[in-house]
């Protein structure tokens, strides 16, 4: 639901082969769904994440009005920032800590003196949402001749996750 909760899980086991598809089980809709739910699938062989893929649904078919409701939240994190000979890498885990999900989080690896964006960046992770109590490793590299000559810095935002809620607050608004 809408505030992170779990009100519906199901697990499957099966055996696929390549190119074939697998009918699993129907997704269910609790009476205890909140206007806007949201929906996790995770695919893995044994204890390894194979694939995760998330979700965001409206009882009524296109509304998600009630996401502006979402408070805003700081994400915790350890990511470290090094220069590895050529290449610069930023390693570490995002966290969130709060009990509101954390929908659409962006990282933007930015100049710490001109705050433009660095390009071209590899990140194993962006564009992503955590659910309460959820964390993310995340492992991004970009080579030293990209920076211009800037330190690399990490930006985070997302829809509710900020540090800067002006800005972030403007971009929302014009979502009514």
């Amino acid at each position: 639901s809408q505030d992170g909760k779990v009100v519906w899980e199901k697990q499957a086991s099966f055996d696929v082969q390549n190119d074939e598809t697998v009918a699993l089980f129907l997704l269910e809709e609790p009476e205890a769904l909140s206007n806007t739910y949201f929906i996790k699938l995770t695919l893995k062989q044994g204890d390894k994440l194979l694939s995760e893929n998330f979700y965001v649904r409206g009882k009524e078919d296109g509304n998600y009005q009630s996401l502006l409701d979402l408070p805003y939240i700081e994400l915790g994190n350890d990511i470290k920032i090094n220069r590895e000979g050529d290449e610069w890498v930023l390693d570490g885990t995002m966290k969130n800590e709060s009990d509101t999900p954390a929908l659409m989080i962006r990282l933007a690896v930015k100049g710490d003196k001109t705050a433009c964006m660095m390009a071209p960046v590899m990140y194993n992770e962006n564009y992503f949402s955590l659910m309460p109590g959820e964390s993310k490793q995340i492992h991004i590299t970009l080579h030293h001749a990209d920076t211009q000559g800037e330190k690399p810095t990490l930006e985070v935002t997302g829809f509710n996750v900020t540090s800067d809620k002006a800005k972030i607050g403007k971009s929302r608004k014009s979502l009514r």
